[in-house]
């Protein structure tokens, strides 16, 4: 997971026919790849720098070494990362249900 420091990155996904979306574009002080410190799974879309940035890594042994040494930071950064998420899945399971049908 890294955290951005400074700069401007676009979070970029390919669609099944390779066209490339831009799900969203992220600044300073926001994360990326949190699924992945959360689900060990390797990422599933591409970031791509904007602007000159700089970001800083948490990697999963820094991550399990913070929750040792400091649970509260830990919680809170978990606190963080899920109020981040839920937006995205809200989002995410409005867009899947107005694109089914209904059939009754």
């Amino acid at each position: 997971m890294c955290f951005i420091v400074d700069g401007r990155l676009e979070v970029i996904k390919e669609s099944m026919e390779g066209k490339e979306n831009t799900l969203a574009t992220l600044k300073t002080g926001q994360a990326i790849e949190e699924m992945a410190l959360i689900d060990g799974l390797p990422c599933s879309t591409t970031v791509r720098a904007c602007t000159q940035s700089a970001l800083a890594v948490l990697s999963d042994e820094g991550f399990d070494a913070l929750l040792e040494q400091s649970p509260m930071t830990g919680i809170k950064i978990l606190q963080h990362l899920a109020r981040g998420l839920s937006p995205n899945l809200r989002r995410t399971s409005n867009k899947l249900t107005d694109s089914m049908e209904i059939d009754c």
